[in-house]
């Protein structure tokens, strides 16, 4: 019996020492060299260079375009960073909230000419424990669509004239999701890009489809170590609560061929909604690319929703 209680032991401590690594590894912030994640933005990269000229293009706007760096505290006492890129002939103004271990002039890089272009200043955001904003951990939305209500109101209380367009990619998306309940006036439509439902399912589809392990036992404890050191769980909100208490129009895009964040997280969103919306796919688009994939596509579709929602924009290509 002993024997037994002793082995039982061993297993229960292992158990919470591989899920606590598991947390630390998914959420916590790697700003130095060490990165066991680094991974994720080199196959993000492979899948980018068909597309490389285009991308550069627009990571050097980003970097040479004049930008002014803003901060915002955070509910919870962190300064939050992002880039502002005014348009002096500017309509509107666009928030970009990127994807996981991203940033804005990133992820938004391909694009960032494109919002501008059409009669808009951007505000790409640095996500909480990203970039040079502060934080520990990064919660996948759940504390993230926080930030995203306080940036907005922090852009319409500076330019209480100029409707708001918010866009996210990816774990972006999710944030502007979860947070679209309860946003700034002036906040006119939504754009999510390849968001998913939940962290909690995101993270068991990871679990299964590229670790090959039982999602259920692994969540449970890394969401363990979630609520004791990150202060939030993994179940505690999905974007389909978030939708059903929206009052904008959305505009939904994701890639058919996403390996990281399935389509259907999108189809289950659109099926969520109750406001105006709009969902583009593209069938051979990976994880972020529908833009890049089917330019035209998403050119034509991104008017139409625009149209549908009244929003002010520049008549070019």
């Amino acid at each position: 019996m002993k024997t037994i209680l002793i082995v039982f032991g061993v297993i229960v401590v292992l158990y919470f020492l591989i899920t606590w690594a598991m947390f630390q590894i998914i959420c916590r912030r790697f700003d130095g060299k060490f990165n066991p994640l680094a991974i994720i933005g080199e196959a993000t990269n492979d899948a980018l260079k068909p597309y490389a000229e285009q991308v550069n293009a627009g990571i050097r706007w980003a970097r040479e375009y004049p930008s002014e760096e803003v901060e915002i505290t955070s509910y919870d006492g962190l300064k939050l960073h992002g880039y502002y890129y005014d348009n002096p002939n500017a309509k509107a103004i666009m928030i970009g909230c990127h994807g996981y271990r991203g940033s804005g002039p990133r992820d938004f890089s391909s694009a960032c000419n494109f919002y501008h272009n059409h009669g808009m200043s951007l505000l790409l955001i640095d996500q909480r424990a990203n970039g040079k904003s502060e934080g520990k951990y990064i919660t996948f939305g759940l504390k993230e669509r926080l930030d995203i209500q306080d940036w907005c109101t922090y852009i319409q209380e500076r330019f209480p004239d100029k409707p708001i367009l918010l866009v996210g990619i990816s774990m972006g998306a999710t944030g502007v999701l979860m947070a679209s309940p309860e946003l700034a006036e002036n906040v006119t439509c939504l754009v999510a890009d390849c968001g998913f439902v939940s962290p909690w399912d995101e993270l068991g589809y990871v679990l299964r489809h590229y670790l090959h392990l039982p999602a259920t036992p692994f969540l449970r404890g890394i969401d363990f170590w979630c609520r004791i050191l990150g202060g939030f769980s993994l179940n505690q909100f999905t974007t389909e609560l978030a939708l059903m208490a929206n009052t904008r129009p959305v505009f939904f895009i994701h890639g058919e061929a996403d390996d990281f964040v399935p389509c259907e997280n999108t189809q289950r969103n659109a099926t969520a909604c109750t406001t105006p919306h709009v969902v583009f796919t593209v069938p051979d688009a990976g994880h972020g690319l529908s833009y890049l994939v089917d330019y035209e596509g998403y050119v034509k579709t991104f008017y139409e929703f625009l149209d549908m929602c009244n929003f002010p924009r520049n008549n070019v290509h």
